[in-house]
């Protein structure tokens, strides 16, 4: 079972789709490349689905078995197919064709017009026992011996026909119900009498449903026994509707209210009523042109989640994300919650901390973070497989966990005191097995440190002001020494990758193989304003998660993929973009790149894109583009075969952690379907 959508649209959540797309109730999931041209109509034909559109010569598309093909002959000139109908003897479709449109039909491998053709664009089309009946803006049916309607008629395969008087302005929606014919659109009368955009046929003539809607109404549609209206309208005579009605008790009634914009479409799935249009809005929640009804409320899908994002990893198969959340993609979940590729559930039966970091210690999870939780953890903890148990007591904020000659380090701001009762000045903290200890050698130390890493069997930090230790140091000594080729970055990330240390701050990103340093060529990088969070290693490359404003726009790119491949030296490109907030953790799972933080949306921009609050998952290259020249051929393949042999990190490609023969099967998979 599953919900497809289909319109103009390059993104549904954060999932790429060329206009069509499929939700599972969880994920939306895209159909191929799309079926080449904007989505106007769709309808299922045995085990496949029947797709129209508009363009330049547009094409009935099938989608059956993974594969897209082509149905019938494409219709020439700038053209569009409105509405697809399948029957015993033919796909009939409703389609405009430069200034001519009509009503067609294929058969036998050929379009042919219907009864003689039909003047004006047919926007509607149902069929009732062996009649049709066709709505829009049409004004003659039949060809030259055939007669005048207004906007609405019938075919029962031998003759047109009008139905009464017809209506005095476009029909854009038909219901049979009840065996009656329902018609929905922008009209206002029938024979000087009031039939206010949606109108029954009693067989003679047109009569009002109800009080009338007052707005056009798109669609008609039949759902648990009752006839709903979708549209542009928000009132029925004096009861206030907000484009989504249904009729009951003879009367228009709202089902539920708050949508600020059109609603052009809707269907049930998964036990909620979906709606599809061009609202940007429900109930004060940011709902982007898709949204489900749900208890008498509305929510949007793949909407990311409620609160900001503080930590992510990956443990026992599963992406666990953590923060202020209470929901995420409208599951409840609170403050942590686990992701199996599919769907969302709550993880771990104790909620009441948010954790910056997690780490995993020889398959025991540990958390860190700001919290302090009476009578339970303070600062680390320890996920015993439902619950989590206190380690320590840590203060301040643990940024993060990081392992040096089996010795396990905490790391952030503040968290240990010098002396009972003083102020913590401790940025680093060891664990004995019993309680944490100063970590620092000698007498030097600092408030703050954000990252670990070992490197060529030592171990290094990056530091930050606060403290006598300020940007990146080897602490494998009897004191700290600072790394003088990597003075300038800063001292906010750190990580060792393909051979070379990383590190970046608010100024510039650096490489270092330990003798000599190379500058990361980025114009997203601006001075005193740019934040690089961390590193994150996905899909065999480096990416840094940050806030990379550019010029003066309030719109900031969030990450960026770090470009290492023989053609084109050390660069960094953007990745993604989202709001003047950034991007804080991220975890690669599977084929894509988990980013959260305490971004509103991700896309162009805050009125264009399709928002995923707070978490969002990034496609972030073609695999199969190896050598990230932009263009794939064998070179690709051959320098893929060279770091694979070499066991180089680049080639993981699956980001297990080990570079083995499935990483070859993937890459081979992702070089035989191309970019």
């Amino acid at each position: 079972p599953a919900l497809y959508l289909g319109g103009s649209f390059t993104l549904a959540g954060n999932t790429v789709a060329a206009g069509i797309v499929k939700w599972d109730g969880q994920k939306f999931a895209a159909l191929g490349t799309g079926s080449g041209r904007q989505v106007l109509s769709m309808v299922v034909d045995g085990d496949s689905l029947l797709v129209g559109g508009g363009g330049t010569s547009a094409a009935l598309r099938r989608w059956q078995g993974g594969a897209w093909t082509t149905v019938g002959p494409t219709i020439t000139g700038n053209s569009q197919i409105n509405v697809i109908r399948v029957a015993a003897d033919g796909i009939y479709a409703g389609v405009r064709q430069g200034a001519a449109s009509g009503l067609i039909v294929l058969r036998n491998g050929v379009w042919e017009p219907v009864g003689g053709g039909v003047t004006g664009e047919v926007r509607a089309l149902e069929q009732i026992g062996d009649r049709w009946i066709a709505g829009g803006a049409i004004t003659h049916v039949g060809g030259a011996a055939g007669i005048d309607v207004n906007s609405i008629a019938q075919w029962d395969g031998t003759q047109w026909s009008a139905l009464g008087a017809g209506l005095d302005g476009t029909v854009y929606a038909i219901a049979i119900r009840d065996n009656e014919i329902y018609a929905g659109g922008n009209f206002e009368s029938s024979e000087g009498r009031a039939v206010t955009c949606v109108g029954r046929f009693d067989g003679t003539r047109w009569q009002e449903v109800g009080r009338g809607l007052e707005g056009p109404v798109f669609s008609l549609t039949q759902i648990d026994g009752n006839l709903v209206a979708t549209g542009a309208f928000t009132q029925s005579a004096d009861t206030a509707i907000d484009h989504l009605a249904k009729f009951e008790g003879g009367d228009w009634k709202p089902i539920v209210n708050g949508v600020n914009g059109e609603i052009w479409t809707v269907a049930q799935f998964s036990g909620k009523l979906h709606a599809g249009g061009t609202f940007t809005g429900a109930e004060g929640k940011s709902v982007l042109r898709v949204a489900a009804v749900s208890n008498g409320h509305w929510s949007g899908l793949s909407t990311g989640a409620d609160g900001a994002i503080s930590g992510m990893t990956k443990f026992n198969d599963q992406l666990i994300v953590s923060g202020s959340f209470s929901h995420i993609d409208g599951v409840a979940v609170r403050r942590m919650a686990a992701f199996n590729g599919n769907g969302w559930s709550q993880f771990g039966s104790d909620t009441r901390f948010s954790a910056n970091c997690f780490f995993n210690l020889d398959g025991q999870l540990l958390a860190g973070g700001a919290f302090s939780v009476p009578g339970g953890p303070s600062g680390a903890a320890r996920f015993n497989g439902t619950t989590w148990d206190a380690m320590g007591v840590l203060e301040g904020n643990v940024k993060g966990f990081h392992v040096n000659g089996g010795q396990l380090y905490a790391y952030g701001y503040g968290l240990l005191r010098q002396a009972p009762g003083g102020t913590p000045t401790y940025g680093l903290a060891k664990w004995d097995g019993t309680s944490w200890i100063n970590g620092f050698p000698g007498a030097n130390r600092t408030v703050s440190v954000n990252g670990l890493a070992n490197f060529n069997g030592r171990l290094y930090m990056s530091g930050e002001s606060g403290g006598t230790l300020v940007g990146v140091y080897d602490l494998s000594g009897a004191e700290p020494v600072a790394v003088s080729a990597l003075l300038g970055t800063g001292s906010q990330a750190i990580l060792v990758f393909n051979g070379s240390m990383y590190a970046a701050g608010g100024t510039r990103m650096m490489a270092w193989n330990g003798t000599a340093a190379s500058t990361i060529q980025t114009s997203q990088i601006q001075v005193n304003q740019s934040v690089v969070e961390k590193f994150v290693v996905h899909a065999g490359q480096i990416y840094a998660i940050g806030w990379f404003p550019n010029g003066s726009s309030p719109v900031a790119t969030t990450v960026l993929r770090i470009v290492d491949g023989p053609l084109n030296g050390k660069t960094a490109i953007a990745a993604a973009v989202g709001s003047f907030q950034p991007t804080t953790t991220g975890q690669s799972y599977g084929s894509r790149l988990y980013v959260g933080g305490s971004f509103k949306f991700t896309g162009g921009s805050a009125t264009a894109s399709n928002s995923s609050a707070f978490l969002a998952s990034l496609a972030c290259r073609c695999l199969a583009d190896f050598n990230n020249d932009t263009v794939l051929d064998n070179f690709d393949y051959l320098d893929y075969v060279q770091q694979f042999a070499a066991g180089s990190v680049t080639a993981d490609i699956n980001t297990d952690g080990a570079v083995d023969f499935f990483d070859y099967l993937d890459f081979v998979d992702a070089f035989t379907q191309g970019c």
